[in-house]
Parts: C-alpha cells; structure tokens; sequence
C-alpha cells in the first residue's frame, strides 16, 4: 500500500513539473497555453496588463449594447484601457 502512495506522489510532482504555464482570460477564466497562438491574440489591458479573449470582450458588450470599445473596463483593475481588439 505504501508503495502505490509513493508512486502516486512522484507521477503528481512529474505533472506539476510539465504543467504548461497558462494565461487565463479574466472574463471565462479559461486558460492558453503561454506562447501559444490563440495567447498572443488575447486583448491585453494597458494598464495591468491582464489578459481577455477577444470573443469574450466582444460577447461581454453584446450583453450591454455598448456602442463604442472605449465603454469597456477591466474587471480587474477597472480602467478603460484596452489594447487593439
């Protein structure tokens, strides 16, 4: 029994050792693998830098009949900077 927990742990230390670093999207909290092309295209914010789908940000002022980019704000660090959708 022992050895079964001791070979439990050294395959979970092996995954978190593999783990890819993930950039999450703050709006569906879904992660891209960093350097991964669907994570260049996120949206940053230009003031914290934290990172959206463009799908997401696009969906969001859907729902809020925004007519204009400029009326959206970062859940995080709540400014109206946003890089280039």
């Amino acid at each position: 029994f022992q050895e079964a927990e001791g070979d439990e742990d050294d395959s979970d230390r092996e995954d978190q050792g593999n783990a890819a670093v993930k950039v999450m999207c703050r709006l569906c909290f879904s992660g891209e693998n960093e350097g991964s092309s669907k994570a260049a295209k996120m949206v940053p914010c230009k003031l914290c830098n934290k990172k959206y789908h463009k799908k997401c940000v696009k969906n969001w002022g859907e729902h809020r009949d925004l007519f204009h980019w400029s009326s959206w704000i970062c859940s995080s660090c709540r400014s109206c900077e946003v890089g280039c959708l």
